[in-house]
């Protein structure tokens, strides 16, 4: 089964890995497709008119962090949940409301600023937002099947952590690692996450017993569409009926994605809403247990992939997150963690013509998760694209992806199925 690193943009023949540290960050300049909501969050856009008025513009960010915080502690949290249908993005009723007045919910400000930057964009993308304790802000086809990429990586973590607790492995132990030599546990999780070094995942794989342990992992979270090396015609219920979010043909389309994808032998499988969820329980300290969620989210927190997430937030701004990618496949997801608290984004796509253009949205949706209300002040009256729609909040310049300390193991190109992961 061949496994994917994670960089945009970079071309590779089919079932060729990517190296995650010579692809480019998030460039700028993105062509916008006609009708597209992408259009008012190019990231060549104009300069915020704030910019030449510093005071109106800090006391402005003041008050949005205001607001956020006064949902946040309002009873209930203020969170409430919507699920916007990709046929109507911002037409459901909670969003509808949030229209006639004055002060929008979190999720209801988010729903129409992520609803109108994925319409009319190529592919099946996959979104899911939820809050610290879980609770949904807004989903998009969160249900359907994606081919994880390097995702899987997070779970074969979990699993060193679970058997690392339970006395079977310790982090100090040594493994061998093809192509790099010996390396402790501890240091093959950190190169497997933080620069996603295939041979460091494969070595970590093979230790911790293989597919039976990682799916178990998996299932052991409530993580049901979650499956890593198997057969998806094999997967129990693997066919089902379009979710409230999707439409029957994305369901199709991302089923015929993923099928294909494992044509020539096992893919790893999962959805937004699993995603999510693991990063939602790595926050509550319900992973294995929290001294070991709490250092596989500061292994996290150096992730040196910084092409999407990070790129259009304020300088500074922390993330602990994990990309996937392969032919066709552009994925990013963790916990960004905004003035108002931590949130978790998973955004996944997956059949696109164009990965480098699926990273830039994947740009966007992370602005928007990180402040909604700018991008909900910067929609018309109708929720379409308003002149103001380029004025979304941005770093000065982009973050670019890390470079690789000298002695540290680097990912390695690996053509053709992975003889160890049958």
């Amino acid at each position: 089964m061949v496994r994917g690193n994670d960089v945009a943009g970079r071309r590779a023949a089919p079932g060729a890995d990517r190296s995650d540290l010579t692809g480019r960050p998030g460039g700028t300049g993105l062509t916008p497709a006609r009708g597209s909501g992408l259009t008012w969050l190019r990231a060549s856009g104009r300069r915020r008119a704030a910019e030449t008025r510093p005071a109106q513009a800090h006391a402005r960010r003041l008050a949005i962090a205001a607001v956020i915080g006064l949902l946040l502690a309002a009873p209930g949290g203020g969170w409430a949940p919507v699920v916007a249908s990709e046929t109507d993005p911002g037409g459901t009723p909670a969003i509808r409301s949030a229209r006639r007045t004055p002060g929008p919910t979190t999720a209801g400000a988010m729903g129409r600023a992520m609803g109108t930057l994925l319409r009319g964009e190529p592919g099946v993308y996959g979104v899911a937002v939820v809050t610290p304790g879980g609770e949904s802000l807004y989903t998009r086809n969160a249900d359907v099947p994606f081919v994880a990429a390097s995702l899987y990586k997070l779970f074969v973590m979990a699993t060193v952590y679970e058997q690392e607790a339970a006395g079977s492995l310790t982090l100090d132990e040594v493994i061998a690692v093809s192509g790099t030599g010996a390396l402790t546990i501890s240091e093959a999780v950190r190169a497997s996450i933080v620069y996603s070094d295939n041979a460091a995942a494969l070595a970590l794989f093979g230790r911790v017993g293989g597919t039976l342990s990682v799916n178990g992992l998996a299932q052991t979270l409530d993580l049901d569409q979650t499956w890593i090396a198997v057969d998806p015609l094999a997967v129990p219920g693997w066919q089902r009926l379009p979710a409230a979010d999707s439409t029957a043909v994305t369901t199709a389309r991302a089923d015929d994605f993923v099928l294909t994808a494992g044509s020539g032998g096992l893919v790893d499988v999962t959805t937004p809403r699993d995603v999510a969820t693991f990063f939602s329980l790595l926050l509550q300290g319900r992973v294995v247990s929290e001294r070991a969620s709490a250092e596989m989210v500061a292994v996290l927190k150096q992730q040196a992939v910084d092409d999407r997430f990070p790129v259009l937030l304020p300088a500074g701004a922390e993330v602990a997150h994990k990309t996937g990618n392969l032919t066709q496949v552009v994925h990013d997801a963790g916990i960004i963690y905004t003035p108002a608290g931590p949130v978790v984004l998973a955004a996944l796509a997956e059949a696109m013509p164009d990965e480098a253009r699926a990273a830039e949205v994947i740009q966007r949706l992370a602005a928007i998760a990180y402040d909604p209300f700018a991008a909900f002040d910067a929609l018309g009256a109708e929720g379409e694209p308003s002149s103001r729609l380029g004025d979304l909040p941005r770093s000065a310049a982009p973050r670019r992806s890390r470079r690789v300390r000298p002695g540290a193991p680097r990912p390695r190109r690996r053509i053709g199925p992975a003889p160890d992961r049958r």
